[in-house]
C-alpha cells in the first residue's frame, strides 16, 4: 500500500506544471543585433548591487586572482550589457568564457546564467572563472579572456587582456 501511494505521489509530482520558463541554450543567430559587453570586478561589499562601482576592465588592468572555496584559483568577473527600454527584469543568457595565456589552454565556461536588470544595464553575477589549482602559474601573468553572451534576441562579445595579481598587491 505504501508503495502504491508513493508511486501515485511521484506521478502527480512529475506531471506538475513548471512555474518558470525553462532556460535553454539559444541557437546562434548571425543576424541578431550585437550589444556591447563589459566585465568588472565584483563590489567589495557583497550586499551591494552589482552596479556599485562598476569599472569596466581594460587591457593591461591588474585583476586579483581569488582562492575559491574548493581550492582553485580564479578571476570572478561581473558582466554587463545594455538593456533596451522595453526589456524584462531578467533574461536567461548563454555565457561562454575562454581563457588564453601561458599555462592556460582556452578552457573556461559554457553555462546558462540569469541576467538581472539594474537601470540601463543587465548584470550577470560574478562568474567563478576557474583557472588553476596552482597560483604560481597565474601570479603576474597575462591572460586573454574571451567572453560571448547571447540569447535569441542579441549577442555580445568581449575580449580583454589582463594581468593576474595576488589580491593583496592590487
Amino acid at each position: 500500500m505504501k508503495t502504491r501511494v508513493f508511486l501515485i505521489l511521484l506521478a502527480l509530482w512529475s506531471v506538475g506544471c513548471p512555474t518558470e520558463e525553462v532556460c535553454r541554450f539559444p541557437e546562434p543567430n548571425p543576424d541578431a543585433p550585437v550589444r556591447t559587453l563589459e566585465a568588472s570586478s565584483p563590489p567589495t561589499n557583497i550586499s551591494d548591487p552589482l552596479s556599485t562601482g562598476f569599472e569596466a576592465w581594460q587591457d593591461d588592468d591588474l585583476i586579483p586572482i581569488i582562492l575559491g572555496f574548493q581550492g582553485g584559483y580564479m578571476v570572478t568577473p561581473v558582466l554587463r550589457f545594455p538593456a533596451e527600454e522595453d526589456s524584462e527584469d531578467t533574461r536567461c543568457v548563454s555565457v561562454v568564457v575562454r581563457n588564453f595565456g601561458e599555462g592556460l589552454d582556452g578552457s573556461g565556461l559554457n553555462i546558462l546564467e540569469t541576467a538581472t536588470r539594474d537601470g540601463d544595464y543587465f548584470y550577470i553575477d560574478p562568474l567563478d572563472n576557474f583557472l588553476s589549482r596552482n597560483p604560481g602559474v597565474l601570479h603576474e601573468r597575462r591572460m586573454r579572456m574571451q567572453v560571448t553572451v547571447r540569447d535569441e534576441d542579441f549577442q555580445s562579445e568581449l575580449e580583454v587582456t589582463i594581468e593576474m595579481v595576488d589580491p593583496d598587491r592590487e
